[in-house]
């Protein structure tokens, strides 16, 4: 019994562990937001990666 209630907690947790982890993919995709809707901001930034 103590293992169904613990694999519970798991099950429980687990969308806690997960919500946590695609935090740093959703910073990195809110910068290419703010790029596309300032071209200005791209071309400054496409400048250094041709360099």
């Amino acid at each position: 019994m103590k293992l169904k209630i613990f694999i519970g907690l798991l099950l429980a947790l687990a969308p806690a562990f997960a919500s946590a982890t695609p935090k740093p993919p959703t910073a990195h995709l809110r910068p290419q937001l703010y790029h596309d809707r300032s071209p200005k901001a791209r071309i400054h930034q496409s400048l250094p990666h041709h360099a």
